[in-house]
């Protein structure tokens, strides 16, 4: 047989195979929604295991087809559906409504167009080349490299967003030339970029935390900044991430897995339309004209306390800068910011699905759920690892973000105070379990945002960057078990 008909044969097989997957896939959620609709009964008061089901779906329909769009939408789907029944249809509008109209939802959508913005400019104006040429000069080799791609990130820790779009943009190229490939880069920079915040008691995130500490009458608004920084010496996971991504970066941890794939062709699951990274770089592009737009974003951010009026001013401060100095036309301006909202757009429908789904088993009373599931016979020196443990698992389906802690800290403070546990590894516990999700979730903003600011393949992404934030996670667990026997002792 020729070799042309063997691949004709490979590939007839390999069509088969996922159309008999797919057929597979789709049956399963039929039986989940006849099963859902006859097990359950719409807006009851108390839905408990059943709130499960919709992350569970989510991550095996993905993980089965690798269509991540499609599976955050029948994740959505099922959600709504239990707790709505035959009036899916209107719930589900209602829902995507009332999520895409929430002032922090809606400024999350316009933070992600703004940042395709950003970085749709840098790359026409050549700001980006320049800047891998001249971090090129300073990273001699492979390992300055990796080092420096996780020392921008901490650097720029007062913003998760900032550091993930910033560093992935900037660094991805460079370590191409050292044939690091791109999902490399993106699992160093998420590794740094979420801890990094984790640690900065000023951090937006921190800021977040500290507030709730507040509500929940912990800290009082004197104090809020102290009491986020005694949770800091428990936040064992962010600290594990950190140690595992410098491993890797100096080769102490070899790559593993879907990383040792990616390292023997760097060229895979990249979306790129050439060689170099950049779409349109221009090879005469100035170094200055990536930093000078980069430091107006992080001063603006800091001086203004947002990140979405940091974009726009640095948007506009770039624009300024490149057409006074005819290195792009206003034409190519404006094109070069639409085409970089463009690329933002699959994220943003992620990101809409993500919201109805995080609402629907809100609705369902999932984190309820999951706190009712501890109980209160424990241990009170197992109470960290326990929160940690099963919200990971949680966190790991799908992410709540913030919500999280707004949902579960009323319940988690009292439940240590009536267990006697240590409150604040219990927090820290918590928050810690929110950080995990953030960097290893397939629905987490942060994530997505690594793997566009990167150029990498969502799903790829997702693989490749869990074998290393498995070891994380375990490591911080036996510390949060440790450190719970010997503080509760």
């Amino acid at each position: 047989m020729s070799i042309t008909a063997t691949m004709s044969v490979s590939t007839a097989g390999a069509t088969g195979l996922r159309r008999y997957r797919n057929v597979l896939v789709y049956a399963g959620l039929a039986v989940l929604f006849v099963v859902i609709g006859v097990g359950t009964r719409p807006h009851a008061d108390w839905y408990g295991a059943w709130s499960v089901i919709p992350p569970v779906a989510l991550f095996v329909f993905v993980l089965v087809t690798q269509r991540v769009v499609e599976g955050f939408i029948w994740g959505a789907v099922l959600a709504v559906f239990m707790y709505e029944h035959g009036d899916l249809l209107d719930g589900f509008d209602a829902a995507l409504f009332k999520q895409l109209t929430t002032e922090d939802n809606l400024w999350l959508i316009i933070v992600l167009l703004s940042i395709g913005a950003f970085i749709g400019v840098l790359d026409r104006s050549g700001a980006s080349a320049a800047f891998g040429r001249w971090a090129a000069r300073l990273a001699r080799n492979s390992t300055a490299a990796k080092i420096v791609t996780l020392a921008i990130p901490l650097a720029l820790s007062n913003d998760a967003y900032l550091a993930t779009s910033t560093s992935g943009a900037a660094m991805a190229t460079v370590n191409e030339r050292f044939r690091t490939p791109r999902l490399f880069t993106a699992f160093l920079v998420r590794s740094a970029a979420v801890p990094g915040s984790a640690f900065n008691p000023v951090a937006t995130g921190s800021v977040f935390v500290a507030g709730l500490l507040v509500v929940n009458h912990v800290a009082t608004k004197t104090d809020q900044v102290a009491a986020y920084a005694a949770l800091i010496p428990f936040m064992f996971f962010p600290m594990a991430s950190v140690l595992v991504a410098v491993l890797a970066a100096v080769g102490g941890v070899p790559p593993i897995g879907p990383m040792k794939r990616a390292f023997a062709d760097p060229s895979a699951n990249v979306f790129v339309e050439d060689g170099t990274g950049e779409r349109t770089a221009e090879p005469t592009g100035r170094v200055w004209n990536f930093f000078l737009p980069v430091l107006v974003l992080i001063a603006a951010t800091i001086a203004l306390g947002s990140i979405q009026t940091g974009l726009l001013i640095a948007l506009a401060a770039a624009g300024v800068l490149y057409v006074a100095q005819r290195t792009v036309s206003p034409d190519d301006f404006v094109e070069s910011a639409l085409a970089g909202m463009r690329d933002m757009l699959p994220l943003a429908v992620i990101m809409a699905a993500a919201f109805v789904l995080v609402l629907g088993i809100g609705d369902l009373g999932f984190t309820t759920y999951v706190i009712q599931s501890i109980g209160t016979g424990i241990p009170p020196a197992l109470l960290p690892v326990m929160l940690f443990v099963l919200f990971g698992i949680t966190e790991f389906l799908v992410t709540l973000n913030w919500s999280l802690y707004i949902l579960a800290l009323p319940i988690v403070i009292p439940l240590a105070q009536q267990l006697g546990a240590d409150q604040e590894m219990s927090i820290a516990a918590l928050v810690c379990a929110g950080l995990w999700g953030t960097t290893v979730c397939l629905t987490s903003d942060v994530g997505l945002l690594n793997a566009f600011s990167t150029r990498v393949v969502v799903f790829a992404h997702w693989r490749s960057n869990l074998v290393y934030q498995l070891i994380a996670f375990v490591l911080a667990a036996v510390a949060f078990l440790v450190v719970g026997l010997v503080v509760g002792s």
